[in-house]
């Protein structure tokens, strides 16, 4: 008797081990993105997430890839799409670092294979696709966070540059920091949403980027690219 309670003592502490190993595998991940959330990642830690969330969802795209191709041709659009999504995230990945010029246009481009994933694969009735919507949702959300965040610094840069050029006086300059104030706000209300509506992210992209558009079209008409000092955000 007293051999097998040694035993089931080994077996019981042996189980407490690797959950507690298990446990620490997952915390780390969920308290960076709980931080995220909140906005408290360096730049280098949010590249972290996004390449994570890249290759969760290359990672879930392959799986689904290899299943939708079991099903015959009324899938072929769906492979099509999955498999678009996939190589767009692995190849994207490489370029998620400081530094990297092409970075912005191949998030944008990962966007744009996660929109057309998801609608290939709502488009047919199978749940077995749902975790291939879901890993395109939540990447399509956390780059289109990130594209925010640069879109929110290119436009107060180039608000600083009308201040400089005097294009604007001091009601105008309070108008369009107001503007963007209020851009940054939707994304903040937006990030501690816990279902956030990748709907509502690309409408706060498109305005960002349309008012970025407006400030860098009117500097340049009324400047001219001859007098600014280097490239505009």
């Amino acid at each position: 008797m007293k051999r097998y309670l040694t035993r089931a003592f080994a077996l019981m502490r042996s189980c407490s081990m690797i959950a507690f190993t298990v446990l620490i595998s997952f915390f780390p991940t969920q308290f960076s993105l709980g931080q995220e959330l909140k906005g408290t990642l360096t730049k280098t830690q949010a590249n972290q997430v996004v390449i994570k969330c890249k290759s969760d969802c290359a990672t879930i795209c392959r799986k689904t890839l290899a299943y939708v191709n079991e099903r015959g041709t009324q899938y072929a659009s769906v492979s099509q799409a999955i498999q678009d999504c996939l190589q767009v995230c692995e190849m994207s990945k490489d370029l998620t670092r400081p530094g990297s010029k092409l970075h912005c246009t191949a998030n944008q481009l990962c966007i744009d294979a996660c929109y057309q994933c998801i609608a290939a694969c709502e488009a047919i009735n199978d749940k077995k696709l749902k975790n291939c919507i879901n890993a395109c949702r939540t990447l399509a959300i956390e780059l289109s966070y990130d594209q925010l965040n640069q879109l929110t610094r290119d436009i107060d840069t180039l608000i600083g540059l009308h201040q400089k050029w005097k294009l604007t006086n001091s009601t105008k300059s309070q108008e369009l920091k107001a503007r963007l104030a209020k851009i940054e706000e939707e994304q903040q209300s937006l990030r501690a949403t816990s279902s956030p509506s990748l709907e509502a992210y690309k409408k706060l992209v498109d305005e960002a980027a349309s008012f970025k558009f407006e400030l860098k079209r009117e500097l340049q008409s009324s400047v001219g690219g001859t007098n600014l000092t280097g490239p505009l955000p």
